[in-house]
Order: structure tokens, then C-alpha cells, then sequence
């Protein structure tokens, strides 16, 4: 469901002009607005990660995928779960997708970035291009967290679009460890049996 709904995002964002200078925009809000009401319709208003391109390109790591890094950005064996890369603009997004327990958010988004931090540091420093790692973390049963809605926002996703993306991740963790839940004194675990059918939204 992230990779339909960023597939989708990206094809969108490629197919407009790019915004090079968010200070000609004008907001307008409506009268006897509250400065919270101001400031939250200029924030949603202003330039998003992906808003300076129209050349951006999208791969996730997953099963059915042919995943290789982007040579042409640099030579590694590492698989970002997400990259996004725009050749015009040098810029390198990556995301890193992770199912922790709920009390072990914190360490899996530590973890992660810690992980990264190298290859991250080894990209700054041999190439002109500018990454950025983010994390995207979803409980085992369901809790999804703050920065994982930062980070579709981030990515210029409406908040209608976040949300509903969230509650999607959120349902889909809770039913998966349900199912794994159900399976616990299984003798044998069918490993390319799905967790979920295949016509779950």
C-alpha cells in the first residue's frame, strides 16, 4: 500500500511544474482565523521534499522487485527498504519501514539510523548528491508513530491521504501478528503463505 500510494504521489508531482519559489505564494485564510488556524494553512501551503523536481525516480525492496541501489548515486550492497532520486536536483531520499513492538519504537528508529548513518556519510562525501534518511515505524499491533505521519507530510502527501494511508498500516500490522498470534503452537509455518488475502485493500 506505501508503494501504490507513493507510485502514485510521484507520478503526480513529475507531471507538474516545479515550484522554485515558495515566497511568491499568497495565503489566504479565512476572516477572524486564529494565528494556530494562520500558521497551520501556510505551513500545509508551503514547498514539500519532493516539490523542487519533476525527475523523480522510485524503487521499494520487495520480493517481486529487481532492487538495485542507483549506481549512478553510489556502489553498495546496502537495500534501503525506500529510494527516491531526482538526477537534476542531486537529491536522495531514503526510507526505512520498521514493525517493532510498540514500547520498542524508539530503538528501531535508532537502530535504523545508525545503520544508515555510513552510508549516508560515505554519499556526502564522494558525490555532489544530498541524502536524506527517514524512518517510518508501525507497532505490532497497530500504533502507528508521529513521525510516521511527519513523513508522508513531508513528502507532500495531503493530510486526508496520510491519514487514510495510516489507518491502512495500522489495520495491517494488527491483523498480521493476530494471524502469527493464531499460529503459535503451529508445528510447521508455511513461509510463502500469505499473512493477509490478496484482495485486502
Amino acid at each position: 500500500m506505501i508503494r501504490h500510494t507513493l507510485n502514485e504521489h510521484i507520478e503526480s508531482i513529475n507531471s507538474l511544474k516545479p515550484i522554485t519559489n515558495t515566497h511568491e505564494y499568497i495565503y489566504f485564510v479565512k476572516a477572524g482565523a486564529s494565528n494556530s488556524q494562520k500558521q497551520k494553512t501556510k505551513k500545509d501551503n508551503l514547498s514539500h521534499l519532493l516539490s523542487n523536481g519533476n525527475d523523480w525516480k522510485f524503487i521499494v525492496d520487495l520480493p517481486d522487485t529487481n532492487y538495485v541501489f542507483p549506481p549512478e548515486i553510489y556502489s553498495t550492497n546496502e537495500r534501503p527498504d525506500i529510494c527516491i532520486w531526482s538526477a537534476k536536483l542531486k537529491k536522495l531520499l531514503l526510507i526505512e519501514l520498521t514493525c517493532p513492538a510498540e514500547e520498542g519504537i524508539e530503538a528501531a528508529r535508532i537502530r535504523k539510523q545508525s545503520r544508515y548513518l555510513p552510508l549516508i556519510e560515505n554519499i556526502s562525501n564522494t558525490s555532489l548528491w544530498k541524502p536524506t534518511l527517514m524512518t517510518v515505524e508501525v507497532g505490532v499491533r497497530g500504533f502507528v508513530a508521529s513521525s510516521t505521519h511527519q513523513v508522508f507530510l513531508k513528502l507532500g502527501l495531503q493530510r486526508k491521504q496520510v491519514s487514510a494511508l495510516c489507518n491502512k498500516l495500522s489495520t495491517t500490522a494488527a491483523k498480521c501478528s493476530y494471524a502469527i498470534y493464531l499460529a503459535a503452537n503451529s508445528k510447521l509455518w508455511d513461509e510463502n503463505r500469505p499473512l493477509l488475502s490478496s484482495d485486502y485493500p
